[in-house]
């Protein structure tokens, strides 16, 4: 993908979002994979090895984004794939500039630029001197765009928190503490950050917001295996299949991570039994404890979906070749019908919905994990 541009501006690079060669998912799975990795860094960087990769990472998606922002702070659309494309990924395109074949951008989205500049400011705060100007006035440019524009995003707080404590600059204190938002479970570790400089005790707010949460997250599950139910619909629609209509709904993967991650928040303050409990049922989830005895993550376990909805597939990559790709989970059998359905076809282009994947299920478990292990346990 040689050729991807927006606006004039080359957008090479960054990651290609796991169910077809876009980079749609870029900013959230940026924002994901570096709160993650402030969250527990104490314990990542027992492992030199795992820190740097982990870094590399964050700032080889970083630089893709860079290129996103305009001088203006204006954010260039996302790259998406080709409508309907399935094969190689040097393919998709004729890999030549301005020869008409290049890929689409994707809609914009109203939300993205707030979520990018926090990444960006969150990504600085552990880039090597370097690379840190170059996303300091990036997330700066977007951030005060945004905010003359009127946004209140919560993730602009973030970015200014970040921002803030970078560069010391004033400026940036007095737009965080103008965009402090509610408590909102996002942005847990800016609220975290200021309250330490500010030395205000935020957290008497946040804290209960973030157990109340919790609390109902643990009530909408399944007594069975104690996952995550994506309905709160009685009687229990676990899966959130509707009475009618042809068309499947996603796998749940997505949804169990994402609960997963927000009690992990809760539970570095009230490290309750139940919510570690919960924590690890969702785990556990895509790692097999469900009812096929399905790992849904690749390279991990030992009974694996036969196939996937994925152009590597399509490509001729060797099965095993994409460790940590989680499938999009198990989904209802069909509208009315709320039992557990995975394709176990084996065939070539499996059901999408399914046994397709995207790069974000595995940013969201990668989060839920450093959450529920940055706190001091016995081990």
């Amino acid at each position: 993908h040689l050729d991807d541009a927006a606006g004039g501006t080359s957008l090479v690079g960054g990651w290609h979002d796991g169910g077809g060669y876009g980079k749609t998912t870029a900013t959230e799975c940026l924002w994901l994979l570096v709160d993650a990795y402030h969250a527990a860094h104490w314990r990542i960087q027992r492992s030199p090895d795992l820190a740097q990769a982990m870094l590399e990472e964050l700032l080889w998606r970083a630089a893709y984004l860079e290129r996103r922002v305009r001088e203006d702070g204006v954010v260039l659309g996302a790259i998406a794939s080709k409508p309907d494309y399935y094969g190689a990924p040097e393919q998709e395109t004729d890999n030549v500039e301005n020869s008409g074949d290049e890929r689409p951008v994707a809609p914009e989205d109203p939300a993205e630029p707030a979520m990018l500049a926090a990444a960006l400011a969150r990504v600085a705060q552990y880039a090597p001197e370097d690379r840190r100007p170059a996303l300091i006035q990036a997330a700066a440019r977007v951030l005060d765009r945004s905010v003359n524009a009127g946004d209140t995003n919560p993730f602009l707080f973030s970015a200014a928190m970040s921002l803030c404590l970078i560069t010391g600059d004033p400026h940036y204190a007095a737009l965080a503490k103008k965009l402090l938002p509610e408590p909102v479970p996002a942005v847990t570790e800016s609220f975290l950050e200021y309250e330490d400089h500010f030395q205000l005790l935020e957290l008497t707010t946040l804290v209960p917001v973030l157990m109340k949460t919790a609390a109902a997250m643990l009530k909408q599950t399944d007594p069975s295996f104690g996952v995550y139910r994506l309905s709160t619909a009685e009687p229990p629609n676990f899966f959130n299949t509707p009475e009618t209509g042809a068309a499947k709904v996603p796998g749940s993967s997505a949804c169990v991570l994402d609960a997963a991650g927000i009690v992990a928040r809760a539970f570095r303050f009230q490290p309750l039994p139940e919510n570690q409990t919960f924590l690890y049922d969702q785990l556990n989830w895509i790692l097999g404890v469900n009812p096929f005895g399905l790992c849904l993550m690749e390279g991990a376990g030992s009974t694996h979906p036969p196939s996937y909805a994925h152009g590597y597939a399509a490509a001729g990559l060797t099965r095993g070749a994409v460790p940590g790709l989680i499938a999009r989970g198990i989904t209802g059998a069909g509208p009315g019908e709320d039992r557990p359905w995975f394709d176990l076809s084996g065939a070539s282009r499996p059901e999408e919905t399914t046994n397709g994947c995207s790069l974000r299920d595995t940013a969201l478990y990668l989060h839920a994990l450093c959450h529920l292990k940055r706190i001091h346990m016995e081990e």
